[in-house]
């Protein structure tokens, strides 16, 4: 493979081109078109490389604060 390489779910891929899905809480699905953006989107903590990464909905619960009143 020409150009740079990085590592992507246990494959090594050209960084160049790069584009994948990522997946969030309550089935959200979204197509990230360079490994920048990948790598920003995995970073925030809210979306996932794998649908089987993605928290269970009680645990996503037991992190949010609890609204008073």
């Amino acid at each position: 493979m020409e150009g740079e390489c990085v590592k992507y779910c246990g494959t090594v891929v050209p960084k160049e081109g790069f584009r994948t899905f990522i997946y969030g809480a309550n089935g959200a699905q979204k197509l990230v078109e360079s490994w920048m953006a990948y790598e920003d989107h995995i970073a925030s903590g809210v979306w996932f490389s794998t649908r089987e990464e993605v928290p269970a909905q009680d645990a996503l619960d037991e992190v949010k604060p609890k609204k008073k009143g």
